[in-house]
C-alpha cells in the first residue's frame, strides 16, 4: 500500500496566508512603511498615517520613544501603527 498523501493544490492555510499578506501589502498596513519614516510631532505622526492607511485618526499617544497611532481603517478595523520619533 502506498502511505504517501496525494493532495490536489496548496493547503487552505497556505492560501489563505498568502491572500491575508496580499491584503496587508495593498492597504498599506504593514509596519515597515510607517516606521521607516520619523515624526518630529504627534500631528506630524498622525499626518504621516492618515496619509498611509486613508482611514480616520483615533488618537495619538507618545511613549518610549515612538508615537503610537490609533486608526480605523476603511474596513471598520482599529489599527495601531508606530511612528518613531525624531530625535
Amino acid at each position: 500500500m502506498n502511505k504517501h498523501r496525494v493532495t490536489a493544490g496548496p493547503s487552505l492555510a497556505g492560501l489563505l496566508r498568502t491572500l491575508l499578506v496580499a491584503l496587508a501589502l495593498a492597504l498599506g498596513l504593514t509596519a515597515a512603511p510607517a516606521a521607516a519614516a520619523q515624526a518630529s510631532s504627534p500631528d506630524e505622526a498622525a499626518a504621516m498615517v492618515q496619509a498611509r492607511s486613508g482611514g480616520q485618526i483615533l488618537g495619538v499617544q507618545a511613549k518610549q520613544g515612538q508615537y503610537l497611532v490609533k486608526v480605523l481603517t476603511g474596513d471598520g478595523r482599529v489599527r495601531v501603527v508606530a511612528v518613531p520619533m525624531r530625535r
